[in-house]
């Protein structure tokens, strides 16, 4: 407690010792902070952009919210006649309906104002969802339940975690997973046909991209012969060539290298103030380990000072200006994503310490000889 309350006192003798280079300190480590948050991500929906293999470049969506006319034996023969090979073969077909927020009475939605759930199903109940908690496929036993399964998205903020039942609308179900999705709460196709009428969109998601762009509107054909009054959206052209996804990766590389680099130059700004101050403290008797572990609690605490500040920002303004600047449109921060970044900046805060701690008491044995 004497060492935080030290750290404190020193901390505060800095802004007053230097007022201006102190705010940009400030600054400058909520600003690299602001960086590593964007990079963190943006990193993987980057890395699908350049690869090209993200569910929105290998998905026909058929949209039925004008024509309201589903018929289930429809979507049945056109996967019967599916004249597609390879590539093409046996795609998955998704099932969708927009809901609103009230109908999920379980989901705590006050801090994702820009979630918007939605039902799906997959047609033969395969799915390929990655988990991040529990089961995210359904085998037998959970279809043949008196209460069905249901996969929420790992997003969704529950208002009890530690309760297994999960209501849609009037309908419960038996929560058994949560998936790396956004949007979407999976439920078995027959009760998706059972609950829901008519769902807002069919959608065929291929297993490849497809950049033949001849086969690509000769699906759009085909899908639209079963379909004829119905909008089909192809799947988005991420429209970047080997050029353009060197960029992409070297922006995000300069954007690592910038924020790491203005961390080592605040540290460094850091060690220079604490010459003098430590050269005292040797003088007073205060050992070596000593005036390491206050150093070290020193940085850890303003850098989780600036992160506070951080997060405010990137949480308050989100909606109106990050969320624009993201390189995909379902990018959903939770709070263990603040907590790993957390974890990542004080632990590079920690590192960055330990590389200058050589040099910061060689500086203060220097000080106090003199």
């Amino acid at each position: 407690m004497k060492q935080l309350i030290l750290v404190w006192s020193r901390v505060r003798q800095y802004a007053r010792t230097n007022p201006g280079a102190f705010f940009f300190y400030l600054c400058s480590s909520v600003v690299c902070s602001l960086i590593l948050i964007y990079v963190y991500g943006n990193t993987i929906p980057a890395l699908k952009i350049i690869k090209g293999d993200a569910s929105f470049y290998r998905s026909y969506s058929i949209d039925l919210h004008e024509t309201n006319n589903f018929d289930i034996n429809r979507v049945k023969e056109m996967e019967e006649n599916w004249p597609f090979l390879d590539d093409l073969k046996t795609p998955s077909i998704l099932l969708q309906k927009k809901w609103a927020k009230e109908d999920f009475p379980d989901v705590n939605f006050d801090g994702y104002p820009y979630v918007i759930p939605m039902i799906e199903a997959e047609y033969h109940n395969q799915l390929h969802l990655f988990a991040v908690q529990g089961e995210v496929q359904f085998n037998n036993t959970d279809l043949a339940a008196a209460e069905p399964p249901v996969i929420v998205p790992g997003v969704l903020q529950l208002k009890n975690f530690s309760n297994k039942i999960f209501h849609i609308g009037d309908r419960q179900y038996r929560l058994i997973g949560r998936h790396t999705g956004v949007f979407s709460v999976i439920i078995p196709i027959r009760n998706f046909l059972k609950q829901i009428e008519e769902p807002d969109f069919v959608v065929i998601r291929l297993e490849n991209v497809v950049t033949n762009t001849k086969i690509r509107d000769e699906v759009t054909v085909y899908l639209q012969s079963y379909f004829p009054e119905n909008f089909i959206q192809p799947p988005f052209n991420n429209g970047l060539d080997p050029a353009q996804t060197n960029i992409v990766a070297a922006i995000l590389a300069i954007l690592y290298g910038l924020a790491l680099s203005s961390l080592t130059f605040i540290s460094k700004y850091l060690f220079e103030q604490n010459r003098s101050v430590n050269g005292i403290y040797r003088l007073t008797g205060s050992s070596r380990r000593q005036l390491a572990r206050i150093a070290l609690l020193e940085s850890v605490f303003l850098a989780a000072t600036t992160l506070v500040i951080a997060f405010g920002f990137h949480r308050l303004f989100y909606t109106s200006v990050f969320a624009h600047l993201n390189l995909s449109p379902d990018i959903v921060y939770t709070t263990t994503d603040y907590i790993r970044l957390t974890l990542i900046i004080i632990g590079v805060t920690a590192l960055l310490y330990r590389l200058n701690q050589r040099d910061l008491t060689r500086s203060t044995a220097a000080v106090s000889r003199f």
